[in-house]
């Protein structure tokens, strides 16, 4: 590396470590999730299916993730 790079990487890593970082707390976040009708849902859903199912391992990506003790009621 470069005294050039090394010294401005110094520079950035100092200033960084300088500054105070005021971070919220967080009591005036309030979440809303977006409200969707289910079969809206699953329209979108069905809009994306054909870029994973494009993806070349789709298929043993999900055997490999699948559960592997068999399913017994």
């Amino acid at each position: 590396m470069s005294d050039s790079l090394n010294s401005s990487n110094n520079q950035i890593a100092q200033r960084l470590l300088s500054d105070y970082l005021d971070l919220p707390d967080g009591s005036g976040f309030a979440s809303c999730g977006p409200k969707m009708d289910p079969l809206l849902m699953i329209v979108a859903s069905e809009v994306y299916l054909p870029i994973l199912n494009s993806r070349p391992d789709f298929k043993e990506r999900k055997i490999r993730e699948a559960f592997s003790v068999p399913f017994e009621l």
